[in-house]
């Protein structure tokens, strides 16, 4: 299990923002040097490399943008291309292996890209996802069929926070239904394909 977030030990063992816990041995360890700040979200790779968002300006030491990689064979962190210019709130990994980050950056390696990016591991790039989000995306979740369901507030909504589902066959948003009159914190998809939406609303 790795945890991430803000502090400098774990189980007694210095730990900068990110460590392992080995439930077999009941023990802590430290992934290389750690982060040089808050981590807030995490995922796995398909190669089982982990790559950890927040807002952090280093990583094992290195330069590294609010998003970095880390190898476990290897113990070594490296950044995602130039990275976000500012902080990551949730991951999410594509069917294809692709990684999409959100949170409330406004570039993504060196390009404009509102809140929400696409990076491919393959030729370390960043790409946008059409125009992008509105306002501060808080909550990714990837559909079966590829598609991204995101939590945030969007254009033309008067009732705060929404979610929104990103066509990527089509490269556009559509709304789900109405959405929801308040802030979406979280989202999960079931095996159906169903989406459930957590946060603090009424309807």
């Amino acid at each position: 299990m790795i945890a991430g977030g803000l502090f400098s030990s774990a189980g007694g063992v210095e730990a900068n923002n990110i460590a392992r816990y080995d439930p077999a041995t009941n023990t802590w360890s430290a992934l290389g040097s750690g982060l040089g700040s808050t981590a807030f979200a995490l995922v796995v790779l398909p190669d089982g490399d982990l790559v950890a968002g927040g807002s952090f300006i280093s990583a094992g030491g290195a330069l590294a943008n609010n998003i970095a990689r880390y190898n476990p064979t290897t113990n070594t962190w490296s950044p995602l291309g130039s990275g976000v210019n500012s902080a990551i709130f949730d991951m999410a990994v594509l069917p294809d292996g692709d990684l999409v980050a959100g949170g409330s950056f406004q570039s993504a390696g060196g390009a404009q890209a509102n809140r929400i990016a696409r990076y491919r591991p393959a030729t370390n790039q960043w790409t946008t996802l059409g125009s992008g989000a509105a306002d501060i995306v808080n909550t990714i979740s990837v559909l079966p069929d590829g598609d991204i369901i995101v939590g945030s507030k969007w254009p033309g909504t008067s009732t705060g926070y929404q979610v929104a589902k990103y066509q990527t066959a089509t490269n556009t948003w559509t709304t789900l239904g109405s959405g929801t009159i308040g802030f979406i914190g979280a989202s999960a998809v079931l095996q159906n394909g169903d989406v459930i939406a957590a946060g603090l609303y009424l309807s």
